[in-house]
């Protein structure tokens, strides 16, 4: 390709075609930085492309037109559908209206109050389950200063994790000095 053809094509785009195309890659590839002939190279392969969908939706359309076609020559199956979807929208909308007319209303009791809390995770002796005795609980306890709750944990925590008991032991000694403290005071 000669620099008059290059300018030929920058002037009048609407030359473009597959022959261009193949001569635009091969300037590409012996000049790859060269943005002029990458820019038109893209329009070049932007308009082949909007050709072919060009040239494919005639037979497109033809498909849609008969598709519609064949839709209209079904109207049975279509208006009893459209008869079915009306008569459930009257079921709906009559439910409505009589949910609104009857206005009705939650009764709640006072007994419904009067249940006493307990929580889930104690048992029925007040003392929490082992379930839920985790090193979390206990430093909750500790920041509430609970200590001797947290100590309880942290012992049972020493069995469950024989591999923290040093950490464990640590803790309770912590709990303990602070127990002692909390009584001299």
């Amino acid at each position: 390709m000669t620099s008059k053809d290059l300018l030929k094509i920058i002037e009048n785009p609407a030359e473009m075609n597959a022959e261009v195309l193949g001569k635009l890659e091969k300037l590409i590839a012996r000049y790859p930085y060269f943005s002029t002939v990458q820019t038109l190279y893209e329009q070049c392969l932007d308009k082949l492309e909007a050709e072919a969908r060009a040239n494919k939706q005639p037979a497109l359309s033809v498909f849609y037109q008969k598709f519609y076609t064949y839709l209209k020559n079904q109207p049975d199956e279509i208006s009893s559908n459209q008869e079915i979807s009306e008569s459930n929208w009257q079921k709906h909308e009559n439910l409505i209206e009589t949910f609104i007319q009857e206005n009705p209303k939650i009764k709640i009791s006072q007994a419904d109050f009067e249940t006493p809390f307990t929580p889930l995770f104690e048992d029925d002796s007040g003392e929490i389950s082992d379930d839920f005795f985790s090193e979390t609980l206990a430093n909750i306890y500790i920041k509430q200063k609970k200590y001797e709750k947290a100590i309880k944990i942290f012992k049972k925590l020493i069995l469950q994790y024989p591999e923290k008991s040093v950490y464990f032991a640590d803790q309770i000694r912590f709990c303990e000095i602070v127990v002692e403290n909390q009584k001299k005071s």
